[in-house]
């Protein structure tokens, strides 16, 4: 089991893509950060997200990894 930090992606600063996306309980950046998911994270594993306000960090979510899809076989899921 392994633990993962992750910067929370405010839709307003990203073309209004929310990451995570708490209502489908789905993460999916598509850059480096993703990239090393991607090939690391195993079910069981834990994505801690987090966020800053007045230059704190605070936790602000988690999800332990049921199933690890790519992108395009989440977005067949309904």
């Amino acid at each position: 089991m392994a633990s993962y930090l992750i910067g929370y992606i405010d839709p307003r600063r990203n073309e209004g893509h929310e990451d995570p996306y708490f209502s489908e309980y789905t993460y999916g950046d598509f850059k480096l950060n993703g990239k090393k998911l991607r090939e690391n994270v195993k079910p069981g594993d834990f994505l801690f997200f987090h966020t800053t306000m007045r230059k704190k960090r605070y936790l602000t979510s988690f999800y332990e990894v049921e199933i690890v899809l790519p992108v395009s076989k989440a977005q067949q899921d309904e």
